[in-house]
């Protein structure tokens, strides 16, 4: 078995809003996109080919510094020094545990279908809740919290502050799944 951790991260509004019309519904959040970078960085990143296509279409490529990994049934698979194409999530999980060999983090990272089809496996979660109500067509799956414990924040997280970093009022948790007893 794997040492990796399989985390997910996200960001979601109230009702678990987490994408409308293929996007985030909401403004930039300099902090979260600050943290996400800090998070993911040097690990790979499995995703839904909309949320991948979404990325490529705002960067223009990758994002530097991590491998991504989309899960698409209708792409050829490929693989290439930046990135992958996957027909599952199996083989998505496979690609990246040989890209850190068994010994870092695998992050998961959106969308609704994707989080849905690894939240029974996922050991962590890093969320960024945003206290605003937006239009979503796409939505965070329903969690049973008595299933995982909220760990805090790392001390070296910085500060939020709405009008600064955020335009909105932001609570930032890490939560682990808890043992099966």
């Amino acid at each position: 078995m794997s040492g990796d951790k399989i985390s997910i991260i996200t960001a979601m509004a109230n009702g678990r809003v987490i994408g409308y019309n293929n996007d985030l519904p909401w403004e930039r959040i300099p902090w979260d996109f600050k943290n996400f970078k800090e998070r993911t960085m040097d690990c790979p990143i499995i995703m839904g080919s909309k949320t991948f296509d979404s990325i490529i279409a705002r960067t223009k490529k990758p994002l530097p510094g991590r491998y991504m990994i989309a899960v698409s049934r209708t792409r050829a698979p490929v693989q290439t020094n930046e990135y992958a194409i996957a027909p599952s999530i199996e083989q998505a999980l496979d690609i990246a545990h040989r890209r850190t060999n068994g010994k870092g983090e695998i992050f998961i990272g959106g969308g609704s279908e994707i989080y849905q089809q690894t939240l029974p496996f996922v050991d962590r979660l890093y969320v960024t809740f945003i206290d605003a109500d937006f239009p979503g067509d796409a939505y965070f799956p329903e969690i049973d919290f008595l299933s995982w414990k909220e760990v805090g924040i790392p001390p070296d997280t910085p500060p939020i502050q709405k009008g600064v970093n955020s335009p909105y009022n932001l609570r930032y948790t890490i939560f682990e799944r808890k043992p099966h007893l």
